[in-house]
């Protein structure tokens, strides 16, 4: 399965998607993300990076599985694998397309599992004003600009909530 080089590493990630799973928990209803909790991780790594027998499916293929790829979520609307790639700093967060015989096309929604959490903050904000009245236009570009501008996330992922 997945590694961590340290501890520490390891304690960063459980709490980054510890957080993750509080603010999904209030917008759940309106999200298509299905995300799990660190101790069901191994499981959900099944067809991606090991195969039902526990084999690796990792090569040095161009387009195949990378070790430092964890999936921690799933679009529920397409089964699209969300994953983070340890490798990287602050643990970049990915959609991952299925079914295209690479794992090369998908698109960041942030550059970090940090950013990935303000983002779906700010998703939770605009929805808090949809109780209170309906959400215009701009209130959803505005929300769309500071994903992208200040939480380095995808404009066309978030965008698809309108």
């Amino acid at each position: 399965m997945f590694m961590f080089n340290s501890t520490q590493q390891k304690e960063e990630f459980k709490e980054s998607l510890q957080q993750i799973n509080i603010v999904l928990r209030k917008i759940e209803e309106y999200v298509s993300i299905d995300i799990f909790s660190f101790d069901q991780l191994n499981k959900f790594q099944l067809g991606y990076s090991v195969d039902s027998e526990g084999n690796s499916l990792i090569t040095d293929e161009e387009g195949s599985w990378k070790r430092s790829w964890v999936v921690i979520a799933f679009d529920t609307s397409c089964g699209d694998p969300i994953i983070v790639d340890l490798n990287e700093e602050g643990y970049p967060v990915s959609i991952l397309l299925h079914g295209l015989g690479s794992w090369g096309a998908g698109s960041y929604l942030s550059n970090s599992m940090s950013s990935f959490t303000n983002n779906l903050k700010e998703v939770t904000n605009l929805l808090e004003k949809k109780d209170k009245k309906i959400i215009g236009k701009k209130d959803f570009e505005f929300m769309l600009k500071k994903i992208v501008v200040d939480n380095n996330g995808y404009a066309d992922y978030y965008g698809s909530l309108y």
